[in-house]
């Protein structure tokens, strides 16, 4: 399983780069310059997503714009949407979710990446800005 990597970008940038014909080279680049806040919640958007269904949570973890098959995309007008979801949403409730549908899962490991998402997404929210998601 891959880990999905998220890049918060100023509003200026995310629509450079969906104009950019070489979006998915540009948008690797970034992620790998430090310029701007990035982060991963490892390989817990699998069982995170078997419990959140279609809802904005799920936009948050997968991007509702497909780049390409590596690169999804969520425009500043829905991230804080999803920040409001995620913040609304209740970890422990999702971690126990998940953990029933694969004990395997501890619901920390879950627990902890919706705490972390949902600190990204507010933190993006709040300077307006759009994420990219990104498959490593």
């Amino acid at each position: 399983m891959f880990v999905l990597n998220y890049l918060a970008v100023p509003a200026t940038e995310f629509d450079r780069l969906a104009a950019d014909d070489d979006q998915v080279d540009a948008v690797h680049e970034l992620l790998e310059s430090a310029e701007y806040p990035t982060t991963d919640i490892d390989k817990a958007w699998g069982p995170l997503s078997m419990v959140v269904g279609e809802s904005p949570i799920m936009g948050a973890i997968a991007g509702t714009q497909e780049w390409d098959e590596e690169v999804t995309a969520n425009p500043p007008a829905l991230v804080a949407e999803q920040a409001a979801a995620l913040a609304a949403a209740d970890g422990a409730q999702l971690a126990a979710a998940a953990n029933e549908l694969d004990s395997d899962t501890p619901p920390e490991y879950v627990a902890d990446a919706v705490a972390e998402l949902t600190r990204f997404y507010q933190a993006a929210a709040d300077r307006g800005d759009a994420i990219i998601i990104v498959v490593n």
